[in-house]
């Protein structure tokens, strides 16, 4: 008995005073959102919902998350989790230099990839979206099925962040209908 409630109070979510997600050295320049049962967002916003799916909270592995919603537009039971910066100093590339860090289960195997409103005016990949739009980053979430909470840094040197992507800044994309959890994302500018 005491086993586990140890084990669930090692898993509970670690935030300093400010609300941050600990993993986030510097508050005053990082925003970030916390998923549970009561959402705190700071600077950053996690869609709950949209035309590709809506999201659902739970608890996975002692720590409270969202899950990715099933998408009713994928032929191929893809998914997408999105996110928005609200915080002003990090939109119209203000602060291209960031770290995107995604707080995730890792559960089940696979390769989950981060695409995002970038300033790249070589890139295009949709036609109608802006040049820099839907930019891949370079680095994938590999999940490993250890069934443990971890961390993902993602360093983009020209992020943009004015909403091209659907609407959104960012967006996760889990392949082939998985239940992908996460718990917190943070972007932190990078000095």
């Amino acid at each position: 008995m005491l086993a586990a409630v140890l084990a669930a109070a090692a898993g509970a979510r670690a935030q300093d005073k400010s609300g941050a997600p600990s993993y986030v050295k510097d508050a005053a320049n990082a925003a970030w959102t916390v998923l549970g049962k009561k959402p705190v967002e700071k600077g950053l916003a996690f869609v709950y919902e949209t035309g590709e799916g809506k999201h659902s909270p739970g608890t996975k592995a002692g720590k409270e998350c969202w899950v990715a919603g099933e998408n009713p537009a994928s032929q191929d039971a893809a998914r997408y989790m999105y996110f928005n910066l609200v915080n002003k100093a990090f939109k119209n590339s203000k602060t291209p230099k960031v770290d995107i860090i995604i707080e995730y289960l890792d559960e089940g195997e696979a390769e989950i990839g981060l695409v995002y409103d970038s300033s790249d005016q070589e890139f295009s990949l949709v036609e109608g979206y802006p040049m820099g739009t839907w930019k891949p980053a370079e680095d994938k979430i590999v999940l490993e099925d250890t069934g443990k909470w971890k961390t993902m840094t993602f360093h983009i040197e020209d992020a943009r962040f004015e909403n091209n992507c659907n609407g959104a800044d960012i967006r996760l994309e889990i392949p082939g209908g998985m239940d992908f959890a996460i718990s917190s994302a943070a972007v932190v500018k990078v000095k």
